[in-house]
Order: C-alpha cells, then structure tokens, then sequence
C-alpha cells in the first residue's frame, strides 16, 4: 500500500509542475494555500485571482444568476481556476482550452489521485483555434489569464478571445511600464495622422518582442517571437472591440515586494470588461470622423488672393482672370501673402504665429499645411471649390479635370475632384457625366464617407449667397 502511494506520489510530481495551486478535494482557503504552498507566491496569485474573478462577477449578478452562466477558460493551464470557480459558483457549462497536452494531463492526473470530482470540459486547443473550437458557441465569461505574453500578438490575440464572449472578459498578462521618458520621441515618429485620431486624444501603446521557446513550463506552447504588452494596449484592443473597461490593478503588487519585483521583472495587469450594447460600431465611428475629414477639404475654401499668389508662382495662366476678383484690402493681402509663404514651407514656428497671431481656422489651416506636398493638383482643387462657390461652373470644371487628366494626379485631390464634378454634373442633370465621376470616385476611394446630398447642399447654399 505504501509503494502505490510512494508511486503515485511521484507520479503526481512527474506529472507536475503545478503552478496554480494546490488541489484538494473540496473549497480551498487561503490558509490551504499557505499551509500546503508555504512561501509559493504563485499559489497565493492564483487563489488570490479566484477571490478576485468572484467578487467582480458578484459585483454584477447573483449566486442564482451565476449557475445559469457559461464561462470559458482560455489557456486555462491544469484548470485549477476554472475548477474553483466551478465549486463556487456551479456554472451551467465550464470549459478550459490549454494548449500544452501535458498541462492537461497534469490536471486530469491530479484530480483522479486527490478524487477530485469535476464537472469541466477541458480541450486541446489555443488561442487562435478557438473559432474552429466553438465554431457557433458564445460563453456569457470569459477568462484568459497569465496568457497574452506567450502570444505573438496581442490585438490579435485579443481579437479572438473577445469574439468567444457575450458579455463578461477577464484578461490577466504580464505587462511592461509605459515609456515615460521617451513618450515624445515614440510620439512623434507615431505619425498620428489618421482620421481615427481626428478631434480626440492620442491614444497609443507599445509592446516589448523576445524569443520563447516551449521548454520551460510556463512558457509558450511553441518556439516562436512572443511578445509582453503595455498596459494601454490591453485596453486598446478591448475598447476599439466594443468593451468597457470596468476595472484594471495589477496584481503583483499584492504579492511581491519591490526589491523582488525588481529580480524578478514583474509586472501584472488584471482588466476585466464588459461588452457594451453600442449604437455606434468601431466602423461607424472612424466613418464619422472620415466624413468630417473630407468635408475640411472637400468645402472649405480659402482667399482668392492667396490663389492668385499660387496662380502666378505655377504659371496657371487660364485661371488668372478668375482670381482677379479679388479686392486690394491691404489686410487682405497681407494674410494672404503670409499664407502663401507658410504653405509653401510649413514649419512648427510659422504654424504657431498662424494660429495664436492671425487667429487662423483649423480647416484653413489643414489645407496650407498640405498643398506642398502637390501643390499644381491642390491649387487647382482650391481654384474649382472657388468656383463653384461663385457659380463659376466653367472654370470649376476644367480645374478638376485638368487634375482628373494629369499623370501621376495627387489621389487625394483625384477623388476629391472627382466627388465636386458628380456634384455639378447633378446640378447641371448630366447623368452620363455625374455616373462617370461616381464610378471614378469609387474606384479611387472604396471609403468616401460623404454622400451626393451633402454636397449638393453646400453647393446650392453657396449659389443662394
């Protein structure tokens, strides 16, 4: 009797490492962990993570409640956690996904030689399997804890766990600290250009890569580049999901000392979320803010002076008399000529005098700062919107289609032109023409946010003044 249990002892340690937590045959306390784990700060991690994940679910929904929840585990290790909270809460359905078929192994050895009754589903699979796992399967919980940095990515990563949760998310990573002290210099090689970022603040986070092997326990399940988030990605990647950060601590600092974390490199980030019931989808709101983009340069429309200035500079002789219009106002053209100079060489200096001095719109100001990059395409874009303004269809159209017709057009300025010719083309009942320009502008920019209505509004609000 004494040789079978000596073998099965060592069997459970073969079987072993068991990182978790200590299985007994009933709940477990902290004092369980403390007697049986010692100093084993990784026991009291995880028992601390149990109390941690109950108490938020207890924060939203009854005991009764619970048992009618399904959750899932992904990298769930030997289940140790699933199975506590199993114990607590008697869910409808429990099922962990582990990747490592030892892990697995590990679990099931333990809980037949402790007698460990279970009611969990555990499979072999991994983050990036999961669709093919439950290909039709939503669960109400989701836990993914002490995984994303064995990942290659974490958005990506991120993006699949979410799709498996209809509601509740709790994710648990090693993270590394924001980079306070280069932040401006990350910032400014960012390029945060995109429409995305338009009237909000810069929202951006980094990640650290480093090789893993599959050697160690705890380690990735595969040889390959892993990579350890930032706090802010996590979140990143959740919100631009559709999920509310409810909560986010870090967990390491319950248990490990600074001098220790210092060793040891930890730092931990515990985020749970819930799904929100949005109106507005991630789509819908980039779209929003594309349109506004668009409407900037699509309908704002800048002096005439300043574009007889341009006109002269690039020799578009057709156009002069157009811009003759204009008035000798010497305040007029004193703007104007300080336009012209910053447009054609934009700098951080001269964009600071435009806005504190001469108290330039943002709209304005975002066309100057552009036209330099193509300046005959741009200018001829400012002459037509000009135009049209002023009911000058002539000179409007052949603006835009000297720039529909260049080699090598500006795109930008392509669609752009292409989208104003629809528009006059619908006033003028052109159809053949206004299809032309449709099927051009869809081809140049799939994404155009703006519709013909909007358009058609300016114009015919620009002919009534």
């Amino acid at each position: 009797m004494k040789e079978t249990m000596r073998t099965s002892k060592r069997l459970l340690n073969a079987n072993g490492p068991y990182e978790h937590g200590i299985w007994v045959n009933g709940n477990i306390s902290l004092e369980n962990v403390e007697e049986g784990a010692g100093t084993y700060l990784f026991f009291k991690r995880s028992f601390d993570l149990v109390e941690k994940i109950s108490n938020k679910l207890l924060e939203i929904f009854s005991y009764e409640e619970l048992t009618n929840k399904t959750i899932l585990d992904i990298g769930c290790y030997d289940a140790w956690i699933l199975h506590q909270l199993n114990l607590r809460f008697n869910f409808k359905r429990a099922v962990g996904v582990e990747p490592r078929l030892k892990n697995i192994q590990k679990g099931e050895y333990a809980r037949i030689h402790y007698g460990i009754e279970s009611k969990m589903e555990i499979f072999q699979g991994s983050i990036d399997s999961i669709g093919e796992l439950f290909p039709e399967t939503l669960f109400d919980i989701v836990l993914c804890l002490g995984t994303i940095h064995h990942v290659e990515s974490t958005p990506a990563a991120i993006t699949n766990i979410s799709k498996k949760s209809s509601d509740i998310l709790f994710i648990d990573s090693m993270v590394i600290e924001k980079p306070e002290r280069d932040a401006s210099n990350i910032l400014r090689l960012l390029n945060l250009k995109d429409v995305v970022y338009l009237n909000s603040e810069y929202e951006w986070a980094i990640a650290a890569f480093k090789f893993e092997s599959p050697y160690f326990d705890g380690s990735s399940f595969k040889n390959q580049i892993v990579n350890v988030p930032e706090q802010r990605l996590i979140i990143m990647a959740l919100s631009s999901l559709g999920f509310k950060i409810l909560d986010v601590s870090s967990p390491e600092e319950n248990f490990y000392t600074k001098s220790y974390q210092k060793l040891r490199g930890v730092k931990e980030s515990f985020v749970f979320a819930r799904k929100e019931d949005a109106k507005v989808t991630k789509k819908e709101n980039w779209v929003e803010k594309a349109s506004v983009y668009e409407s900037t340069f699509t309908f704002t429309t800048v002096d005439l002076e300043f574009l007889r200035k341009w006109i002269t500079q690039l020799n578009l002789n057709d156009y002069y008399d157009f811009v003759l219009k204009s008035g000798d106002n010497k305040k007029v053209r004193f703007r104007s000529r300080i336009f012209f100079l910053y447009s054609k060489k934009p700098t951080v200096k001269s964009w600071k005098f435009l806005v504190n001095r001469l108290k330039i719109s943002k709209e304005t100001l975002e066309i100057l700062t552009n036209i330099s990059r193509a300046p005959i395409d741009k200018i001829l874009l400012e002459i037509a919107k000009r135009a049209i303004k002023d009911q000058n269809y002539d000179v409007a159209v052949l603006a835009l289609e000297t720039i529909l017709d260049r080699d090598n057009a500006d795109w930008r300025s392509f669609y752009r032109s292409s989208y104003l010719l629809s528009i006059i083309y619908s006033i003028q009942n052109d159809s053949v023409k206004h299809q032309e320009m449709i099927q051009l502008l869809r081809i140049s920019n799939s994404e155009w946010p703006l519709n013909q209505e909007v358009g058609l509004d300016w114009a015919l609000a620009n002919l009534n003044t």
